[in-house]
């Protein structure tokens, strides 16, 4: 699960294969194991964090360490 701050501070920038989850103006981490393809879009969806890639496929992240799934 991400930590409450990553939560509450709600900013993500994402290029085509990396999804920087910031805690602060400053502080920020990458997601792990982003997939093969480009990246379109990121973003907070409840406590996780969607990633959608160019094949359509859409990937949940439950915390930095991997997807736990995808539609």
């Amino acid at each position: 699960m991400f930590e409450q701050e990553y939560i509450n501070c709600g900013k993500l920038i994402f290029t085509d294969t990396s999804v920087h989850v910031y805690k602060n103006y400053y502080d920020n981490r990458n997601l792990n194991n982003i997939p093969g393809g480009r990246i379109v879009n990121a973003y907070w969806q409840g406590n996780h964090i969607n990633v959608v890639m160019d094949s359509g496929k859409t990937y949940v992240y439950n915390d930095f360490n991997g997807w736990s799934m995808y539609f």
